[in-house]
C-alpha cells in the first residue's frame, strides 16, 4: 500500500470517528424516534469505521487476531462486515494479495 493510499484512508477513518463523536451531542437532547434516527446513525458510522480500521489494518500485514481476539460478532455479521473489508481493499489497493476472509480466517 502507497503511502498517499495510507493518508487517504486514515483521514477517512479520523473522518468517521469524528462524526460518531458528533452524534453523541445530537443523542442527548433528543427522544423517542428522533433518538432512535440519530442512534441508528451512530451505529452506521461506527460500522463504516470498523470496517475501515479493518481493511486498514490487513493493508498494513497487522494480523486478524492481534485486533479482534475474542470478538463475540456471529459469522453471518462477521462475513458480511468482511466483504465490506474486501471491497475497500480492492478500493485502496488493486494488488492485494490477501481477501479479508482468508485473513480473518472466516470462510466466504
Amino acid at each position: 500500500m502507497s503511502n498517499v493510499n495510507a493518508v487517504g484512508l486514515k483521514e477517512e477513518i479520523k473522518r468517521l470517528a469524528d462524526e460518531g463523536r458528533a452524534q453523541n451531542a445530537l443523542l442527548a437532547p433528543t427522544t423517542g424516534a428522533e433518538r432512535q434516527a440519530v442512534r441508528a446513525r451512530k451505529w452506521a458510522v461506527g460500522r463504516e469505521a470498523r470496517a475501515r480500521l479493518l481493511a486498514y489494518a490487513l493493508l498494513r500485514g497487522v494480523p486478524y487476531g492481534s485486533l479482534e481476539r475474542s470478538t463475540r460478532t456471529p459469522s453471518w455479521a462477521m462475513r458480511r462486515i468482511l466483504d465490506e473489508v474486501s471491497a475497500i481493499v480492492r478500493e485502496w489497493d488493486t494488488s492485494a494479495a490477501v481477501s479479508a476472509h482468508e485473513w480473518a480466517g472466516v470462510g466466504p
